[in-house]
């Protein structure tokens, strides 16, 4: 009995890791996630990303990796690997090469040879696409790996990959192109429809740490809780965003049409040549998050996002 066990967690775990990368697809959430890291990078004056078949692959491996193995659990990082597949194994907090190391996955796994970065995200309890993104970009490290600053701008890049399992989030970012591009299937549909984000899920967020191109002792990113830790910049404004108009003459009408349902402060912003409508601007995104949070409970408002100029 006990080997017949044996035999069936090795099959599961055979089809866990041994997959052909090029069976991997884009499922509705992480489609939604890849939308808006791409939004918020064009909104910042850089270029989209595509789509990669293989750091996609590498993400839906780390994920289920991390959901089975738990290698976080012993190591502390969530851009840990265990021992248990065909990778190397990485105890992130403990490792002197942690950075190194983890470049090399994807060349590990599959054909891509660029030396990429990862980003995880983890939530045990319900959380929405916009949660995982708002994570990141309030958060310096991860904000300054988006948008390729300081330790990243000599780096430029070019693909994504993504994948989410049982409430892990990976995204890996690219500076080689890759010639086997994914395609979302136009099949699957990106829901709109997010699941509300409870306070207790909130509280057991846990965001990985993203460190510099050096050791270990350089700068990590602070876990993500209830208050998301950014940084200081008295000229930022955030503005909580409820609708894209075509041109001007849309935009105003549409500014008028929710100041009169009550939002009275709405107003049409303008980044990079794109009509925006705002419904309140701040000066803390703490409080913009909250706002926002709190508008996107009204079924017109759920897809509400927050954006900074």
């Amino acid at each position: 009995m006990k080997r017949n066990i044996f035999f069936l967690l090795c099959i599961i775990s055979y089809n866990i890791y041994s997959q052909d990368y090029n069976s991997i697809t884009i499922e509705n959430k992480e489609a939604k996630i890849y939308e808006l890291i791409n939004e918020y990078r064009v909104d910042n004056g850089l270029s989209a990303l595509s789509l990669s078949t293989a750091l996609c692959y590498v993400a839906d491996v780390h994920v289920k990796d991390l959901f089975f193995n738990t290698p976080h659990k012993a190591c502390g990082s969530l851009n840990s690997w265990s021992d248990k597949g065909r990778w190397r194994q990485l105890c992130y907090d403990k490792s002197k090469t942690a950075i190194r190391d983890m470049k090399k996955k994807p060349a590990e796994l599959t054909y891509y040879s660029g030396q990429s970065m990862e980003m995880v995200y983890y939530n045990n309890g319900e959380f929405t696409c916009s949660d995982v993104v708002n994570a990141w970009i309030s958060t310096p490290a991860f904000n300054r790996l988006i948008l390729n600053k300081a330790p990243y701008a000599a780096t430029k890049w070019l693909t994504i990959g993504i994948a989410e399992f049982e409430g892990y989030v990976s995204v890996w970012l690219g500076p080689l192109p890759d010639d086997r591009v994914m395609k979302i299937d136009k099949k699957k549909k990106v829901e709109a429809k997010e699941i509300t984000t409870t306070a207790d899920a909130v509280a057991d967020t846990v965001s990985s740490p993203v460190i510099g191109d050096g050791n270990k002792n350089e700068e990590q990113a602070p876990k993500v809780d209830n208050a998301p830790e950014i940084e200081a910049a008295s000229t930022d404004t955030w503005y909580v965003i409820i609708a894209i108009a075509g041109n001007k003459s849309e935009a105003e009408k549409l500014a008028k049409r929710y100041r009169e349902k009550g939002l009275s402060e709405t107003e049409v912003i303008i980044v990079k040549s794109k009509y925006r409508i705002s419904a309140k601007s701040f000066h803390s995104y703490e409080t913009a998050i909250q706002y926002k949070k709190e508008l996107s409970k009204t079924k017109e408002y759920k897809d509400a996002w927050v954006l900074k100029k």
